[in-house]
């Protein structure tokens, strides 16, 4: 078993390669972890089809659905990417894996 200083030194090194591996605007450093934002390249004339079945509203108790569904397509152009935060805990790698959680952002602060 390593110790708790073997430990930061191995947490250490792995950061160290990532930030070699990646540039900034892909691979974050903190502390005791980072951020890995992924970028999804998007065909052209990417579509998205959604289909909803249509509600005929009969009474205010009673509501029939219709098996045509109604269909819309939207163009997707563009996609935010996808963000990778993790960081290393006190046993990392010896006896506990990385902690991360994914997410996508798709407004900043002023949106």
């Amino acid at each position: 078993m390593e110790s708790g200083e073997e430990g930061l030194e191995c947490q250490e090194d792995e950061l160290v390669a990532l930030s070699s591996i990646y540039d900034e605007r892909v691979f974050t450093k903190s502390q005791s972890g980072g951020e890995v934002n992924i970028y999804l390249d998007i065909p052209e004339n990417f579509e998205v089809k959604i289909s909803a079945s249509k509600r005929i509203e009969t009474n205010a108790d009673e509501t029939s659905h219709d098996n045509d569904a109604i269909w819309n397509v939207f163009v997707v152009k563009y996609l935010p990417p996808l963000v990778l935060n993790f960081s290393f805990p006190p046993g990392y790698p010896s006896t506990q894996p990385p902690q991360y959680t994914m997410s996508c952002k798709w407004l900043n602060v002023l949106q």
